[in-house]
């Protein structure tokens, strides 16, 4: 009767044990295993000694005994080598779910910081590439605007290809070849915030003004301007003025030539000459004669690429 209470509270034990298997931790299954382990061991060895002493009595339980003692190594066998490999405690899945999960938050959460990180960086560049574009684009204007207005204020307006002085010397020239009292004696240079100018009074009535480019200093214009006084000489003092500042300016001009001039522009064609506003070109040289009854005559020599 002992022996049977002893070979169920084997079975007992391991179909208990077997039982809460999936219930416990890990480290109670450890206990499990090893608790059946050392069950096996120590019931076989105890069974195989039953076994060899009712041998010995022969009272029938022999058979019985080694059923049990083969029990007993069979689950000291398996207890000994189950593969504990694929058991997990719930403690530590739960340990390796918390630390997948926060690993896996904390990749997201990176992933997510990256990206806003990297779309802010993008949008930072996209602005400062806008205004390093814009202020690229503003200095190339302004460089441009700069360099048209240094282009503009080098290029010379007009020039009739003489300096104020050496007009000074061809226009005293032709007037003693012509015979005339209308001499240059000096000229004075009065600066001005354009362009400076010039101007000289043969008589109350007749003088000359001219304008001189600042850039080098060449005659950009020379106006003649001339109102009779009722008097003969005054009236040919006007002609013989033009007539000169038209050798000055052009002197290759024969005389034939001069007189085309003054006849283009209505001088010398017996018309009213106090009422003209006619131009001709020689040579670049545009002269324009203007004349009225209150402003008088007014003769100019200017460069032809001037507009009028």
């Amino acid at each position: 009767m002992q022996e049977t209470a002893f070979f169920d509270c084997i079975i007992f034990r391991t179909e208990s044990n077997l039982y809460d298997f999936n219930q416990i931790e890990h480290g109670g299954a450890f206990i499990m295993w090893m608790t059946l382990g050392l069950l096996g061991f120590f019931g076989s060895f105890l069974f195989l000694v039953m076994t060899i002493v009712s041998v010995f009595r022969k009272n029938g339980q022999t058979k019985k005994h080694l059923t049990i003692a083969v029990i007993c190594v069979i689950v000291f066998l398996v207890a000994a080598f189950v593969d504990r490999k694929p058991v997990t405690t719930s403690v530590t899945q739960s340990q390796n779910a918390t630390s997948e999960q926060t690993t896996k938050d904390e990749v997201e959460s990176k992933t997510k910081d990256e990206v806003e990180s990297e779309a802010i960086a993008e949008a930072e560049a996209k602005a400062n590439g806008e205004q390093e574009a814009t202020a690229k684009a503003e200095t190339e204007a302004r460089a441009k605007a700069q360099t048209e207005t240094k282009k503009k204020a080098e290029q010379i307006p007009g020039t009739i290809g003489m300096t104020p002085e050496q007009f000074k010397t061809a226009f005293n020239k032709v007037a003693a070849e012509y015979q005339s009292d209308l001499i240059i004696n000096n000229i004075t240079i009065t600066e001005g915030v354009a362009q400076n100018t010039f101007q000289y009074m043969f008589t109350k009535n007749l003088g000359i003004i001219g304008t001189v480019n600042k850039k080098d200093g060449s005659v950009r214009e020379v106006l003649l301007m001339g109102a009779g006084d009722g008097t003969v000489k005054s009236g040919a003092d006007i002609l013989i003025g033009m007539g000169i500042l038209i050798t000055a300016t052009n002197p290759d001009l024969s005389d034939i030539e001069r007189g085309n001039v003054l006849r283009e522009l209505g001088v010398i064609d017996g018309g009213d000459i106090m009422d003209l506003n006619k131009s001709t070109v020689r040579n670049g040289i545009r002269y324009k004669i203007t004349t009225s009854e209150d402003l008088g005559i007014w003769f100019s020599a200017i460069d032809a690429n001037e507009k009028e």
